[in-house]
């Protein structure tokens, strides 16, 4: 009997040494692709994944992995250095000291109904927004929230404190329309109650694969412009997941281009890719684009004193 035991503990020993406990994934990204990717994940490494949705308190303090949409929740977490290597990223997509890399990103675009609005009309430039005959068919989301904040934060960085209040104030005082949100200025949009709207590029793919004649156009191209910004969602090792290889491959995997060219498949961002040449017909390549610079956490610092900043221009 007493054999038997001790035959028995040790299965357990070895049970328990063959499975690690689940990896906890903070996740707050489209779930399009995502739990899609971490499951296939789990699978291949005989690992149980615990998905912990975001709340409002932002994503969980006790997880591994960090994926998330929004850089300033993400970068709250004290992420700890990844290994340094070529992760086949521009350098704006990659976090000082890699405590952060970009899996995708979302461009901010100008979409416009080509029926009202001609392409002589049309503006090329976040600049042109405050002009009479662009505003009055504008709409665009509430500058204080979301990922109009952080465009709004980005603009306040590359054009000045004046300017940019200027500009925004100058908007809505000669007619456009600020919606509460992305989702509202796409139903606008659609519903054909404004021909302009700005917006992130996800949505404006969406918009146009059900209003097909819609033109998607990136602002700020031209050579001496202010470019493009882009909001990247990132991914991250917690202080807590550092030391867990399992972590680290979970990283690699999401960064790995394979799983980057199936994030971009979603329509939910553009391109990260280092070869221009993988980007399918229709979406866009990063290395196409004159990417705004933006230092990520000091654009972060700005996003509490905007609606301050706003409401002093109004």
């Amino acid at each position: 009997m007493r054999h038997a035991l001790t035959a028995l503990a040790a299965m357990l020993v070895l049970a328990g040494c063959r499975h690690e406990p689940p990896l906890r994934v903070a996740l707050d990204v489209p779930d399009i692709i995502a739990r899609t990717l971490l499951r296939e994940f789990g699978q291949a490494e005989d690992l149980e994944i615990d998905v912990q949705p975001s709340t409002a308190r932002g994503p969980c303090s006790d997880c591994d992995v960090v994926w998330s949409k929004d850089p300033a929740t993400a970068m709250a977490l004290n992420l700890a250095p990844l290994p340094e290597r070529d992760y086949g990223r521009p350098a704006s997509m990659i976090g000082p000291e890699r405590r952060w890399i970009a899996t995708s990103a979302v461009a901010r675009v100008i979409v416009y109904n080509p029926d009202k609005v001609s392409e002589d009309e049309a503006p090329t430039s976040v600049t042109q927004l405050d002009r009479p005959n662009v505003a009055q068919r504008l709409v665009m989301a509430d500058p204080t929230r979301g990922a109009a904040a952080w465009y709004a934060a980005a603009l306040f960085t590359a054009l000045g404190e004046k300017r940019a209040a200027a500009l925004y104030h100058d908007i809505a005082a000669n007619g456009a329309r600020i919606a509460a949100d992305e989702e509202a200025v796409i139903a606008a949009l659609l519903a054909g109650e404004r021909a302009i709207a700005l917006t992130d590029n996800d949505r404006a793919f969406a918009a146009q694969a059900k209003l097909p004649t819609l033109v998607v156009s990136v602002p700020d191209q031209a050579e001496g412009g202010l470019g493009a910004f882009l909001l990247p969602a990132v991914v991250g090792l917690t202080p807590r997941g550092i030391d867990r290889p399992a972590s680290r491959r979970l990283v690699e995997f999401l960064l790995s281009p394979s799983a980057t060219r199936r994030i971009s498949l979603t329509d939910d961002s553009i391109l990260v890719l280092s070869d221009p040449g993988e980007v399918p017909a229709g979406l866009l390549s990063i290395l196409k684009l004159r990417v705004m610079p933006a230092a990520y956490a000091a654009l972060a610092a700005r996003l509490p004193g905007l609606p301050g900043a706003l409401a002093q221009a109004n």
